[in-house]
C-alpha cells in the first residue's frame, strides 16, 4: 500500500483503539511529508510490514522518481532518501542551474520521457518549470549523498530565512515530531522585524498527550540550532487537511501571518 505519514498514523490510531487487524500486508511506500521513525515503526509494526519505503515523485513527473531499498534502515526512510529509479535523469542544482556538490543543497531538476511536456493551456507557467533542453525544476530542494542517496529537505518556496540562515520546515518538523507528545507538525515561516523571518509551528498532539510550547520549545532548543527553533507555537485539535489527507500548509500560513499580525498590532 502508499500513502502519506497521515494516512498511516489514522490507521495506526484506528488499530490501537480495537480496530480491524491487518495481516496480508507485505510492503508499502510513504511519502509527501516528513517522515518520524516512531510513525515508520509504529506502521510496519502494527499494519504486519516487512518494509515501508521512502517515495518521491511528482504529478508532472507522471510517476515515482525516487524510491528507498527494500532492505534499507529505518534511518534512510527517515531522512525522505530515496535513489532515482526508471528513466529518469535526476540533478541537484545551484541558484545558477549548475550542479551541486554531493552534500550540498539545491534545487531538484528531472528529465526523462515520462515528465511532462508542459501545462496544457499556459505557456507562461511552462517557461518557468521547463529548461530549453528539457528540465523539470521540481521547486524542490535535495542534496546527493556519496552513496547515490537523494535526500529531500523541503520545498524551495517553504524555505525561510532567518537572520540571514535557511531554515527548512522538513527538517524542523521531524525533529519536532520526535517529541513523544507530537502526532504531527507543521512549520511556515512568518515575518519579524529583526530577524526577517522566524519559524511559526502548528501542532497536533497524541491522544492525552500533554505539552505546553515552553515544554515543546526547550526540547527544541536541545536538538537543534537556535535559528530553526520555532518562536511561536499553536496547538489545534486536528490540522486542516485536503480531501486526499494533505495537511494544509498553503492555509496554515495565512492563519499564522494574521496571528502574528494582530500580535504586533496588539503591542503597538
Amino acid at each position: 500500500m502508499g500513502g502519506i505519514p497521515t494516512h498511516y498514523i489514522d490507521l495506526v490510531d484506528e488499530i490501537r483503539r480495537g480496530g480491524k487487524q491487518l495481516k496480508s500486508l507485505k510492503t508499502g511506500w510513504i511519502g509527501g511529508a516528513s517522515v518520524t521513525a516512531e510513525v515508520a515503526s509504529a506502521a510496519r509494526r502494527e499494519l504486519n510490514m516487512k518494509s515501508l519505503q521512502a517515495v518521491y515523485g511528482m504529478t508532472e513527473t507522471t510517476s515515482t522518481t525516487t524510491l528507498s531499498g527494500f532492505d534499507d534502515p529505518i534511518e534512510i526512510l527517515c531522512e525522505n532518501k530515496g535513489k532515482p529509479i526508471g528513466e529518469f535523469e535526476v540533478a541537484v542544482v545551484d541558484a545558477d542551474g549548475k550542479p551541486a556538490p554531493n552534500g550540498e543543497v539545491g534545487e531538484v531538476w528531472v528529465r526523462g520521457h515520462l515528465v511532462m511536456q508542459g501545462y496544457y493551456g499556459d505557456p507562461k507557467a511552462t517557461a518557468e518549470v521547463m529548461t530549453h533542453d528539457g528540465w523539470f525544476k521540481t521547486g524542490d530542494l535535495g542534496s546527493f549523498d556519496e552513496a547515490g542517496y537523494l535526500k529531500i529537505t523541503g520545498r524551495k518556496k517553504d524555505m525561510f530565512i532567518v537572520g540571514g540562515s535557511n531554515a527548512y520546515p522538513a527538517e524542523i518538523e521531524r525533529l519536532l515530531q520526535s517529541h513523544p507528545a507530537v502526532r504531527q507538525a507543521i512549520v511556515v515561516g512568518v515575518p519579524d522585524r529583526r530577524l526577517g523571518e522566524v519559524g511559526f509551528a502548528f501542532l497536533e498532539l497524541h491522544d492525552k498527550a500533554n505539552a505546553d510550547a515552553t515544554q515543546l520549545k526547550a526540547f527544541c532548543r536541545g536538538i537543534m540550532a537556535d535559528y530553526k527553533v520555532p518562536r511561536y507555537f499553536k496547538f489545534a485539535a486536528e490540522l486542516p487537511k485536503t480531501t486526499t489527507g494533505k495537511i494544509q500548509r498553503a492555509v496554515l500560513a495565512r492563519q499564522a501571518e494574521d496571528i502574528v499580525a494582530k500580535s504586533n498590532s496588539a503591542l503597538t
